[in-house]
């Protein structure tokens, strides 16, 4: 039997690791067939709509150029939580506490397949965001002065780019005033400005466009959806990111260089052996450096055309990849 968000108390205190074993995400709302019949069309063919309304400059500093596929291999990733997960939780947190409080209601205005608003879909992505928040408090006490913040600036593209920071509770800038750290970041679209033709054509991205092709006012919104998640993660100083539209879900980290990203496969909101809950975790710890298992990825040969396997000591971008 699964276990949501608001089982925690009851089960994970009893038994945390298989209480992220058999966590489920609640499925969205689905649109009436007929309403879909009687939608109006997208304005643009898949991946040339919403997405392409990203305000994105074409900027001489944005040095991406590769994107790999991250061999995020399952096994791995259970086996990093079976050794490190505690079954009784070492830390006792306050339910109260905002970080781990969720929404009583769930928005019934969040859809799958229908034009929906960004801040109708919080509620629901509160559910994994607040879940993980406990998980990693609650197994790892070192991390307890460490949340997920939502943006708070509005900005141009609100409407259909949004993203939350994992970053310090507080911060003490200190008298050179330090700009806030930040590990994480977790960009999000609804499902139907990000839908599953184009998650698809972002994630099979394998390089992006360099900088002397000229204006971006033509670069195909997959392009644009990178430099946006590349501008965030580079205007914190973090390397880690996910993107999700809620129903789906990539992990991703840049090399330390900044000129290459690794992406996972993509994985759906029910996913199972590792349901999301694990993912996020294993995420999120990963960019807190704490000890993880290696992770195979390809990466770019300087004698060969090919992508051999490469096996880091550590997470992927730490190592090889510091020089392209």
């Amino acid at each position: 039997m699964g276990r949501s968000a608001y089982d925690f108390e009851r089960y994970a205190y009893q038994d945390l690791r298989k209480y992220l074993k058999s966590f489920e995400l609640p499925k969205p709302l689905d649109c009436d067939p007929r309403e879909i019949l009687l939608m109006l069309a997208r304005p643009d063919p898949p991946f040339m709509g919403h997405v392409k309304r990203l305000t994105i400059t074409n900027e001489p500093w944005r040095i991406l150029e590769n994107i790999r596929p991250l061999a995020l291999k399952e096994a791995l990733v259970l086996t990093w939580l079976n050794s490190s997960i505690p079954v009784e939780p070492v830390h006792k947190i306050d339910m109260q506490d905002p970080p781990y409080t969720l929404p009583q209601i769930l928005s019934d205005k969040f859809f799958s397949y229908k034009r929906s608003d960004a801040e109708e879909m919080k509620s629901w992505l509160m559910l994994p965001v607040v879940t993980a928040t406990r998980v990693m408090h609650t197994a790892f006490p070192q991390t307890t002065g460490w949340v997920f913040k939502a943006e708070e600036e509005e900005t141009a593209d609100s409407s259909w780019f949004q993203c939350a920071r994992w970053t310090p509770r507080v911060h003490n800038p200190g008298p050179e005033e330090q700009p806030v750290p930040v590990r994480l970041v977790m960009a999000f679209q609804t499902p139907f400005v990000l839908n599953e033709q184009d998650m698809h054509a972002f994630s099979a991205c394998t390089a992006f466009p360099p900088y002397n092709m000229g204006p971006t006012n033509g670069l195909p919104s997959k392009y644009r959806l990178w430099a946006k998640i590349w501008d965030t993660c580079y205007s914190n100083n973090c390397r880690w990111f996910v993107l999700t539209s809620y129903t789906q879900w990539v992990f991703g980290v840049f090399s330390k260089t900044m000129r290459t990203a690794f992406l996972s496969s993509i994985y759906k909101y029910d996913s199972t052996s590792p349901t999301i809950l694990e993912l996020l975790t294993y995420w999120i710890a990963s960019s807190m450096g704490m000890q993880v298992p290696s992770v195979p990825y390809r990466s770019r040969s300087p004698s060969s055309q090919k992508l051999p396997w490469v096996w880091t000591s550590s997470m992927p971008g730490y190592r090889n990849e510091a020089k392209h």
